[in-house]
């Protein structure tokens, strides 16, 4: 998959938002809420634990390894998109 067939993937199948944040130097983190095993979990999307859910995601979707660059610049991409398109809570 290329990095943009898999932001799509990730923004049919998570939900984004970012966290607003009390210090005025940041804008806080940006999440996404997601399915897996049954239940609802919510990542920072730079955390390594959705790291790990997207490329699993992408390996089930296509038996195929993602390439590590079309992952980095999928999630810089998505928190982009999360930051300015997406809910503030």
């Amino acid at each position: 998959m290329t990095s943009e067939q898999i932001v799509n993937y990730a923004l049919h199948n998570a939900t984004f938002y970012h966290v607003i944040s009390n210090s005025p130097r940041t804008y806080g983190d940006i999440c996404a809420r997601v399915s897996f095993a049954g239940s609802r979990e919510a990542y920072a999307v730079s955390s390594n634990e959705f790291r790990m859910w997207l490329t699993h995601e992408i390996y089930t979707a296509t038996t195929k390894v993602p390439r590590q660059r079309d992952i980095s610049e999928s999630l810089r991409t998505l928190e982009a998109i999360s930051m300015w398109n997406r809910e503030a809570r």
